[in-house]
């Protein structure tokens, strides 16, 4: 069982932040469907 605790204490600073980014990610995706014209809102990420 120790040797099952450990890895998830070190996981949960991780499984958090990917949720964070998930988030961040979907309020994205969201913005630009939001956003009139597509390809505007694509070419102002493009470098």
């Amino acid at each position: 069982m120790h040797f099952f605790r450990l890895p998830n204490r070190d996981l949960m600073p991780i499984v958090s932040l990917s949720f964070v980014f998930a988030a961040v990610g979907l309020g994205a995706v969201a913005a630009l469907l939001a956003m009139p014209g597509p390809e505007l809102s694509l070419a102002a990420f493009m470098p």
